[in-house]
């Protein structure tokens, strides 16, 4: 499980996702139990060189055929090309 995770990119940004787990998100998220699976909701902060902070919020489905932390990097890497 993923309780920090955190990566750097060329623009010298920083992400951060704390206290972050499959049954409990934390500060960073929800997730709501529906039919068939989970409604997650991730709540992503960047934070830049200038200090300047983005936040964006990503909903995915959950129906369990996947990791959780498959999810997660799928999430990251459609955030990063935003």
């Amino acid at each position: 499980w993923l309780d920090f995770y955190s990566l750097a990119s060329e623009g010298g940004s920083i992400y951060c996702l704390k206290n972050l787990t499959l049954d409990q998100f934390g500060e960073c998220g929800s997730s709501q139990l529906v039919e068939g699976g989970f409604k997650r909701e991730l709540t992503l902060t960047r934070v830049s060189e200038d200090e300047a902070v983005a936040v964006t919020v990503i909903t995915w489905w959950d129906d369990g055929s996947q990791q959780f932390e498959s999810k997660l990097e799928t999430a990251l890497r459609q955030w990063e090309r935003e």
